[in-house]
């Protein structure tokens, strides 16, 4: 009886085994099959890596652009799987782009955000599997992270910040006059550490002498609302992406002040 028992157990621990095999998933490196080029930091020192920081993908006319960190050009695709590159020509950034923000303006126009300095003029184009680009003959200012948004009444925002220190940023920009700045900067969200255990570093969470880190803002709209999604990260390599819901914005998007959210979504 008792290797009967025995005898069963084992068989027991076996399918489990094999079913817990049956279920491990398999992991993935890069599985984007894109060239990645070349980063220009530290070049005087002869080092060199490729990167794929900071991707953002937008659809424009039935195909998907992606623009990535430092990468001298961008990519197309028409099934988010095969990519192609675009080697640009007219107006791109000579250094490549640095956390790039694109925005599709109804079909007609497609813009980007992006110049590594900071100080950039927005670039536009109706035809980017071309690689031409127009520059908007206006420069907006320390912007790091840039995100442009146009609202369905044609209005333009600009939400910016990369930072342990300064908050995210947001101001109008007056879409008919070449998108320079209209009213004043609104500060919207910043770390707050003390009631944000993830925003620390340190094994769980611990460590209250490192910032954390607030950057990328990207701005979205779906069915009348509003959503800012952020990265947040509490160490180099453990990213987190947060989800803003924003209520009609007091400061911004109507009339007279930003509201801060009062929920935010964890993803």
């Amino acid at each position: 009886m008792m290797k009967r028992l025995s005898g069963l157990v084992l068989l027991l621990c076996l399918a489990n085994f094999l079913s817990a095999q049956d279920m491990r998933m398999d992991t993935y490196c890069n599985p984007l099959n894109i060239d990645y080029t070349y980063m220009i930091y530290n070049s005087d020192k002869s080092i060199s890596y490729r990167s794929g920081a900071d991707p953002a993908v937008v659809e424009f006319r039935g195909e998907y652009y992606m623009f990535v960190t430092r990468s001298h050009g961008y990519w197309r695709s028409k099934d988010l799987l095969n990519w192609e590159f675009v080697r640009p020509g007219r107006n791109w950034y000579p250094q490549g782009c640095n956390a790039p923000a694109a925005h599709n303006y109804k079909d007609s126009v497609l813009y980007v955000t992006g110049d590594p300095s900071g100080s950039m003029s927005i670039l536009y184009t109706d035809n980017p599997a071309s690689g031409n680009w127009e520059a908007i003959p206006a420069i907006l200012h320390n912007l790091q992270d840039p995100d442009l948004f146009i609202d369905d009444d044609g209005k333009a925002y600009m939400f910016w910040g990369s930072s342990n220190v300064y908050p995210i940023r947001g101001m109008e920009l007056d879409k008919n006059q070449r998108f320079i700045k209209k009213g004043e900067t609104k500060e919207l969200f910043n770390l707050d550490m003390p009631k944000h255990g993830w925003e620390r570093f340190g094994e769980n969470h611990t460590d209250t002498v490192l910032g954390g880190y607030i950057e990328g803002p990207w701005l979205t709209k779906h069915n009348g609302k509003y959503y800012m999604v952020l990265r947040e990260r509490n160490s180099m390599s453990m990213p987190m992406v947060f989800m803003w819901p924003i209520i009609r914005w007091g400061l911004i998007l109507t009339k007279s002040i930003i509201r801060c959210p009062t929920n935010r979504v964890v993803i």
